[in-house]
């Protein structure tokens, strides 16, 4: 197991060198780039109203998909 902490799990990671956690720090990026361009929807140009809107539709749509009503 290891007596450091995270055990195991800490060998796979890059060596700590400068290039190693900038390749880190870029995959984090990249993995954080593509969930905000999957997940969150583009309000460039609306209002607040229809922000809402579109949260509280999307909301209500969720809602009854789990609950099969």
């Amino acid at each position: 197991m290891g007596g450091r902490p995270g055990g195991r799990a800490a060998d796979r990671l890059p060596r700590r060198t400068r290039s190693g956690v900038f390749a880190l720090f870029a995959g984090l990026c990249v993995v954080g780039f593509l969930f905000v361009r999957r997940y969150l929807p583009e309000t460039k140009g609306r209002t607040l109203e229809q922000i809402q809107q579109m949260w509280v539709a999307d909301y209500d749509r969720r809602k009854r998909t789990h609950t099969g009503s």
